[in-house]
């Protein structure tokens, strides 16, 4: 499950991906619109449609 997955990481992991969580919903509106991942160390956004960034 990823719920385990993510409470497993260290706590300030967890802080710095919540960080990044929020300042993805704030460029784009609807963070359950975006996908992304992270990949060593790196925080990437993945999408196949174009997209808008809220002003």
């Amino acid at each position: 499950c990823m719920t385990e997955s993510i409470w497993r990481m260290p706590r300030r992991w967890l802080h710095q991906l919540e960080d990044a969580c929020i300042i993805i919903e704030r460029l784009f509106g609807k963070a359950q619109d975006v996908e992304f991942t992270v990949d060593d160390g790196e925080l990437w956004i993945l999408q196949s449609r174009d997209l808008v960034i809220a002003k």
